[in-house]
């Protein structure tokens, strides 16, 4: 009897050995397995990267310096080249600027279906510095199978027809002036030398497109403290996307004070040159009670940070409203730039 207890005993043992052993090496051969393809996807880019600056007559060297400079924040290295970030081959995105791990990155994004549809979109590349952007951002081009249709107007001026679902059929002329069409569509010049175009609906009745917008000229200009979206998408190079930018942001400010205000960094995708047709005469300017605030009211303005609004709101409460400029400078997270940004806009009232 107590042989055979021993033997179950042994038995049990040899079978708890057994399962342990087969345990550790299954757990072994999965972690060799994926650590395996991590250094095979490693190779695999670095590879593509050199062997695409080779094919290029010897780049491949030029590539390779760039990826250490650009994985170091140097980017001392990196190229001058145009180039969309929605075609650029992997050499061509380190030779610009981007590190390897960053353009693995883009190449995955495209991989799953993700575009680049204007170029502040690369700003959401991971990782991506201050100095790289600075120079990425002159050098981007996005073709135009990738751009927004409200970003580039001058599209409409192409002759094209489209169906819509309500059953319009929309002829568009390809310049403004007088236009015969098969399909009775033609061109009514208005007095402010702009155009309308004219469609007819399938059942011959007339219908009317909305009217496209006319740039301004050289020497001509909008007034910035009154203007609408509308009125914005008459600068060249403004669309109706930026042309909401500007006003949104706007609205946020309070108005505008300055036209230096169009080169705050919430703006910096604008194109350079269109103060030319801005004028500013007349701020419309929306003060802000500070001592009334809550700490989201005060954090939503640009110009103040959240450990600012959150001072504010305790300074009040503790101590009572705050009365001058002085106070509010006694406060460790305010500066004399933060007084000369926010003068305009607060009120101690």
């Amino acid at each position: 009897m107590k042989r055979r207890n021993e033997q179950r005993a042994l038995a049990a043992l040899q079978v708890i050995i057994l399962v342990v052993a087969i345990g550790s090496l299954v757990f072994f051969l999965t972690k060799g397995k994926k650590g395996g393809n991590e250094e095979k996807e490693q190779a695999s880019n670095t590879a593509l990267i050199e062997a695409q600056g080779e094919g290029r007559g010897g780049e491949g060297k030029s590539a390779a310096a760039s990826s250490s400079n650009a994985a170091d924040g140097q980017g001392a290295t990196a190229q001058n080249i145009i180039f969309d970030p929605n075609t650029a081959d992997s050499a061509t995105l380190v030779r610009v600027g981007f590190s390897p791990f960053q353009a693995g990155n883009i190449l995955k994004y495209r991989r799953k279906g993700g575009q680049y549809h204007r170029p502040e979109d690369v700003k959401r590349v991971y990782g991506l510095t201050v100095g790289q952007w600075e120079h990425l951002a002159p050098l981007i081009s996005i073709g135009k199978e990738y751009q927004y249709l409200s970003d580039n107007e001058d599209v409409y001026v192409n002759s094209y027809s489209r169906t819509h679902a309500s059953g319009y059929k929309t002829d568009y002329p390809t310049s403004t002036a007088s236009t015969s069409h098969p399909q009775g569509v033609g061109n009514d010049q208005m007095q402010n030398g702009t155009t309308r175009t004219e469609a007819t609906r399938e059942d011959g009745s007339p219908f009317r497109s909305n009217n496209r917008i006319q740039k301004l000229r050289s020497g001509e200009h909008i007034e910035l403290g009154n203007a609408d979206t509308t009125a914005l998408q008459k600068i060249p190079g403004i669309g109706s996307y930026y042309a909401k930018r500007i006003a949104e942001y706007g609205q946020r400010l309070g108005g505008f004070a300055s036209l230096s205000q169009l080169n705050d960094k919430e703006l910096d995708f604008l194109p350079v040159g269109i103060e030319q047709y801005i004028s500013l005469n007349s701020p419309h300017i929306k003060k802000m009670r500070i001592n009334r605030m809550q700490v989201r009211e005060l954090n939503h303005h640009p110009y103040i940070s959240y450990p600012q609004a959150k001072q504010i709101s305790e300074r009040v409460r503790l101590y009572g409203p705050i009365q001058s400029w002085n106070d509010l400078l006694f406060l460790s997270e305010f500066t004399e730039r933060d007084k000369e940004r926010l003068e305009p806009y607060i009120s101690f009232e």
